[in-house]
């Protein structure tokens, strides 16, 4: 005779252990697939700053002599301007100017060389763009700019747009560390990178506290898996706030190569037009409504 008490503790037995079991593969198979996605991370960025350095800083427009901004790209209308991140070139900006001109926009783009920005701090830096901004400025009949900026120059950007000293529409970060990061308070950081882009800088913070109040445009680009960001640090505490989530393959560096992202900035600047048959509609609708308007007040 089966003892139906024991069968039952086996099946329950039997169950958590499988349980159990599935859990332990579960916990390995995600395990694994982060360490996979995290290296092939690092790879994609080593692959990507070497591909800039030795492919785009040859292709990309020479700096004029004794200045450190270029136009990348001819245009009308407001400036947009471009600038790098922490230890690269204004090159960098290359490929997605390219896509951004492929797709239409005939804006005019430009970039900016910050010197020495590995030991600068974010202020330092800021005012080597802002010199730029005003020679860039001085030579264009539209006052209004646009500001585009990698990683470290995220920050800098976000910097001279707080200041007020230029109409600044928009900005926009890519792979910034507008939070801090955990990559700069590793121990073999130096301490000039803790200071400028750790999480317990005082001018990150400060910067933040500022940019909840902006009234100027902020649009981020975040990978899920930069290892300079992380996607839920992601400031977006207002309706001026958008953010892009990356699930691509690029790495930071690469975040300025990839198309999908291009097109995304590219639809945040591109020059909205007004055909003939939406000003016709608009006319007629007010039109419409004006009539309406007095025939109820008889």
């Amino acid at each position: 005779m089966v003892d139906v008490n024991f069968t039952a503790v086996t099946c329950r037995v039997a169950r958590v252990v499988t349980d159990a079991v599935y859990s332990i593969l579960r916990t390995i198979v995600v395990v694994a697939k982060s360490v996979f996605a995290f290296t092939a991370n690092i790879y994609n960025n080593i692959k990507d700053g070497l591909y800039h350095k030795l492919v785009y800083s040859y292709q990309a427009p020479q700096l004029p002599k004794g200045c450190n901004w270029v136009q990348m790209k001819p245009g009308f209308g407001n400036p947009i301007i471009y600038v790098h991140g922490r230890g690269a070139l204004y090159s960098d900006s290359l490929p997605l100017f390219n896509c951004m001109a492929d797709m239409g926009l005939n804006r005019p783009m430009y970039a900016v060389q910050v010197q020495n920005n590995t030991k600068l701090g974010i202020e330092d830096c800021a005012a080597q763009v802002s010199t730029a901004i005003e020679q860039i400025l001085s030579e264009s009949d539209d006052k209004e700019i646009s500001l585009i900026g990698h990683s470290y120059g995220g920050l800098q950007v976000a910097e001279i747009a707080l200041q007020g000293k230029f109409s600044v529409d928009q900005i926009t970060t890519i792979g910034s560390p507008m939070q801090g990061t955990d990559a700069a308070d590793c121990l073999l950081a130096p301490s000039i990178v803790q200071n400028n882009l750790g999480r317990h800088c005082e001018k990150i913070q400060d910067l933040n506290e500022k940019l909840k109040e902006a009234s100027f445009k902020i649009n981020h680009v975040i990978s899920n898996w930069d290892f300079m960001v992380f996607p839920q640090e992601v400031m977006c505490s207002k309706a001026t706030h958008k953010c892009y989530w990356y699930t691509g393959s690029h790495g930071h560096a690469g975040l300025v190569d990839d198309e999908n992202i291009a097109q995304w900035i590219y639809d945040l600047h591109k020059v909205k037009k007004t055909s003939i048959s939406t000003i016709i509609f608009d006319i007629g609708a007010l039109a419409m409504a004006t009539f309406l308007f007095f025939s109820l007040t008889d």
